[in-house]
């Protein structure tokens, strides 16, 4: 052992840890999948009466214009969540809307509360 512990002053700084570091990596194993944790899925939103909509956007009926209206949503963005809307067949959840490019979660809660999903 003193033989071994008499090579490491020779050895630079940067080695050490390189190979502490390889020593480590290859003793991690991933976790097998029972000791996973599942993800949430998103809460679908309950219908929400007529008179609590009014003034609201409804994402799976709205046109460019009405999509427009919001805060942030310029004629590209709103023409891109059209798209992703035909390509889904209809949105499911709000949060859908962070597939469109550009649309971001600050955007994203800038206007949540001035959207809402029937189901398609």
């Amino acid at each position: 052992m003193r033989k071994w512990l008499s090579l490491l002053p020779g050895l630079p700084l940067a080695a050490l840890i390189a190979y502490a570091l390889l020593l480590c990596v290859q003793a991690w194993q991933p976790p097998a999948a029972h000791e996973l944790t599942p993800v949430a899925a998103p809460v679908r939103m309950a219908a929400l009466p007529a008179a609590d909509t009014e003034g609201l956007v409804e994402l799976n009926r709205a046109d460019a214009a009405q999509l427009m209206s919001l805060p942030g949503i310029g004629e590209k963005t709103a023409a891109a969540i059209l798209a992703l809307r035909e390509e889904l067949g209809g949105f499911h959840y709000r949060e859908e809307l962070l597939q469109v490019h550009g649309l971001g979660v600050g955007k994203l809660n800038a206007i949540y509360d001035l959207i809402y999903i029937e189901e398609p």
